[in-house]
């Protein structure tokens, strides 16, 4: 065994030298293991960027990350090196894997499997807020969209910004994915089993899915995703009912578990 570091990502990962060439399953091995195998993923790795940031200069941000209003001035000084898209991402990945936001192999995943798709680069940057609640659901629409990828999903977007004529301010869909000439348009939830459901809100965000379908010039499959079961039955129901007459398809489970069902939605609608 050899410890050999991945171009300039800064992960330390144990490989055989035999097998460095194609990093292959070995990689698997490093501490974020489970969370590799939950999203299936089919290791290899595409290109680092020529121009990334040395250790000092990460260094340098991960200790303005722990003073107040720290993430904005990350942002404001990234944006004065005028770094290329795909160094901004490896960035703020690194960022990610130091201050324990995700383990070094679902960073090697989403790099291989999300580098230089619309809005990656900033949901890292909110997975490195301080709002646990919000780390969590901006982590959800990554594994998402890696699952998705892994799936053979084309994916087109991560908080894709639109109108939906309805809330005051611009919304999102979380996920915006596309495969066989169809859209695949998705809120994504990651709460608590035991969580309250804030039904309104819910509901709310269906709508925007509906209206988001209807402005497309594609056909759209609206999918409003919920990772864990709700533990009342009756939010299950009020949940069902809620899609139904908003015609979204309501898809429970973890991300690959979803990203096949999706799949099997296409042949069905």
């Amino acid at each position: 065994m050899i410890t050999l570091r991945i171009a300039t990502l800064y992960f330390s990962l144990s490989l055989p030298l035999a097998g460095w060439a194609g990093v292959p399953a070995a990689v698997i091995k490093e501490t974020g293991q489970k969370a590799a195998a939950q999203l299936g993923w089919v290791p290899r790795l595409k290109g680092i960027p020529t121009r990334v940031l040395e250790k000092a200069e990460l260094d340098e941000l991960e200790k303005l990350l722990d003073r107040p209003g720290g993430l904005k001035a990350v942002g404001q000084l990234l944006g004065q090196k005028q770094l290329t898209q795909s160094a901004l991402e490896h960035t703020y990945l690194n960022l990610a894997v130091r201050r324990n936001r995700i383990d070094k192999v679902s960073a090697l995943v989403f790099w291989d499997r999300l580098s230089g798709v619309e809005g990656f680069a900033a949901t890292l940057r909110k997975l490195l807020g301080n709002n646990p609640k919000g780390a969590a659901g901006h982590l959800y629409e990554l594994q998402m969209g890696a699952a998705a990828a892994g799936e053979g999903f084309n994916v087109l977007a991560i908080g894709r910004k639109f109108h939906d004529g309805t809330k005051k301010a611009l919304t999102d869909v979380d996920l915006l994915l596309e495969r066989k000439g169809r859209l695949i348009a998705i809120e994504a939830k990651d709460y608590a089993s035991s969580t309250i459901i804030p039904m309104d809100k819910f509901r709310a965000d269906m709508d925007s899915l509906k209206a988001f379908s209807s402005q497309q010039s594609k056909p759209v499959i609206p999918v409003f995703s919920i990772r864990r079961k709700p533990e009342d039955a009756a939010v299950i129901q009020r949940l069902l009912k809620a899609a139904k007459e908003r015609d979204v398809q309501l898809i429970i489970g973890e991300p690959v578990g979803q990203m096949e069902k999706i799949r099997l939605l296409e042949e069905l609608l």
